[in-house]
């Protein structure tokens, strides 16, 4: 039993399933390559605006001494990439178009609820301190807009992973549940009593 199994089994979801092979494992990947550049892009962007400020990483002549050009020119790709995560959602509903089975569904299920669990991290810790702080330059100092723009990334691509996890996970049940109608029972003495 792996590492992931015992954890769901204590957490009351024993119907995971992680054991998966090259192929699902490669799906998984291709299904997150989009998202992967979107969080990357917001990682850049976290840790460019950690060090320098919004006017040192913008283009504009006039603020003298900013940041290097490669850093601002960094920070525009980034920028720019960041309004292309709708289409890394509309990528994920995508790729669930396909069948999913319940390893590769549970697999993505876990990659959602760490993307959610940062979501809500992120978000919640800058609604309080947005809520009990309000000091604007302290609010600035710490970057509290990147914060909250990190955590909506995070959340809008939970929302995708959790339709994918859906389509692997369900999947199957449904498919059982279709069988169980389709059996026939087994003839009974029903035809004996009428001769």
């Amino acid at each position: 039993m792996s590492a992931f199994e015992s954890v769901t089994r204590r957490l009351g979801l024993p119907r995971l399933d992680f054991n998966i092979d090259e192929h699902q494992r490669g799906k998984i990947m291709r299904a997150s390559v989009l998202p992967s550049v979107i969080l990357m892009a917001q990682l850049v962007m976290l840790l460019l605006e950690l060090y320098y400020s919004n006017s040192e990483l913008s283009f504009a002549p006039g603020f003298g001494s900013g940041a290097p050009e490669i850093w601002q020119r960094l920070y525009a790709l980034a920028a720019n990439i960041q309004f292309i995560q709708v289409v890394s959602l509309a990528g994920l509903f995508a790729a669930g178009i396909f069948n999913w089975n319940r390893a590769e569904g549970s697999w993505v299920f876990a990659i959602a609820v760490c993307l959610s669990a940062v979501s809500l991290v992120l978000g919640g810790g800058a609604a309080i301190l947005e809520l009990f702080t309000q000091d604007p330059d302290f609010l600035s100092d710490i970057r509290i807009f990147t914060w909250q723009r990190l955590a909506s990334t995070c959340g809008l691509l939970a929302v995708g992973y959790f339709f994918l996890a859906y389509r692997g996970l369900a999947s199957q049940g449904q498919a059982k549940r279709r069988r169980r109608v389709i059996r026939r029972p087994p003839s009974s003495g029903l035809a004996s009593l009428d001769d």
